[in-house]
């Protein structure tokens, strides 16, 4: 039976979801508050939930230090644009940890806010701490919970491309599991950035705009390069990176394509069944029709200099046979015809060994 054909357009890639959990209903309050009140915190909890947000604070201040540090009313707060702020909301789990510290701990991370001309605040890093702030102000009335404590970034401090860099970088260094999509989209659109921000920025970041970002980021240059290459991929296969479908060193093949081959390939399914070699061959194509002569082509293999369509067991044993050139017809002819005279316990061996012989 054939294989039902899969459907790229009903996945979506998940790039576009504010960082905050803005949108909580009744029975995801309910669950909150029952949590909240259904045990005493512990220093570990308390590490778990908010550590990582204040070396995330450190590692932000070093490259772009504010220079002030206020408590700011909830209602004099803004969030980013969703489209510089287009990371996944937390799961109701990890929302209903940071909820729970805050009410026993505090807020122990400032978030970053950047002032605007008209005297508000917008939030650059902190989506969460100002949604869990609200959802505490709401549901016990508490003074405590009246603002949140930020660094802050004066009007004419930054610019927008600063601003939204603050934002990714707050986001990335966090969350290093983030969906293949999300990391590309963070890489791209990271370096772009940096390409506009002043050079006094950087400090000691010298070098490529990836390599900076990397850095930034606090990841490795080589997966930094990697999820920048996939840039190029189709939606489709990114779909299928997000999915687990794919595996990420088939797509760095794939992204060297042309998006009508990848297209080609995403609507046939072809992508789990090329092989490395096919991959390769396929950079040569420039259209779809070339594309498909490479890919119905018989396979090629090599064995002992000889090219074959088939490949050889990995129970046949290689042997080394040497003669003068002047005497390879001869023992070529003979060979072939004591050939039909073994009685083979696998006829593939005798196959093999003429293909060998017609190949000299």
């Amino acid at each position: 039976m054939a294989k039902p054909k899969m459907d790229f357009s009903t996945f979506k890639i998940n790039t576009n979801i504010s960082g905050s959990y803005n949108v909580i209903n009744d029975n995801e309050k309910k669950e909150v508050k029952d949590f909240i009140e259904s045990a005493p915190i512990t220093p570990a909890f308390e590490k778990e939930t908010q550590e990582s947000a204040i070396k995330n604070d450190e590692k932000i201040q070093s490259l772009f230090p504010s220079k002030l540090n206020l408590d700011i009313p909830l209602e004099q707060l803004d969030p980013a644009p969703d489209e510089w702020n287009f990371f996944n909301k937390p799961d109701i789990e990890t929302f209903k940890l940071i909820v729970k510290s805050i009410y026993y701990q505090g807020q122990l991370a400032p978030a970053l806010v950047w002032k605007q001309p008209n005297g508000r605040y917008m939030i650059l890093g902190g989506h969460t701490r100002y949604t869990a702030l609200k959802f505490l102000k709401e549901t016990y009335g508490e003074d405590r919970f009246n603002t949140l404590n930020c660094h802050v970034y004066e009007e004419n401090q930054i610019d927008t491309s600063t601003a939204q860099f603050i934002i990714i970088t707050n986001n990335m260094t966090q969350r290093a599991k983030e969906a293949p999509s999300i990391q590309i989209k963070s890489i791209v659109h990271a370096v772009n950035l940096q390409k506009a921000i002043k050079k006094e920025h950087w400090g000691e970041l010298e070098g490529r705009s990836i390599d900076i970002v990397a850095k930034s980021f606090g990841i490795g240059k080589g997966s930094a390069n990697r999820f920048y290459q996939m840039r190029n991929l189709i939606h489709p296969f990114i779909n299928l990176l997000d999915m687990g479908t794919l595996k990420q060193s088939t797509a760095l093949k794939l992204c060297l394509l042309s998006p009508e081959i990848q297209h080609y390939i995403a609507d046939n399914e072809l992508f789990d069944s090329l092989k490395d070699e096919k991959l390769n061959q396929l950079r040569t194509a420039k259209t779809v029709d070339e594309a498909v002569e490479i890919i119905t082509a018989p396979e090629k293999y090599s064995f002992g200099g000889v090219k074959l369509d088939y490949s050889v067991p990995k129970s046949f044993r290689k042997i080394n046979l040497a003669m003068d050139e002047e005497d390879i017809t001869a023992v070529k002819d003979s060979f072939l015809q004591a050939l039909d005279t073994i009685q083979f316990k696998n006829e593939k061996s005798r196959k093999l060994l003429v293909d060998l012989l017609n190949g000299i």
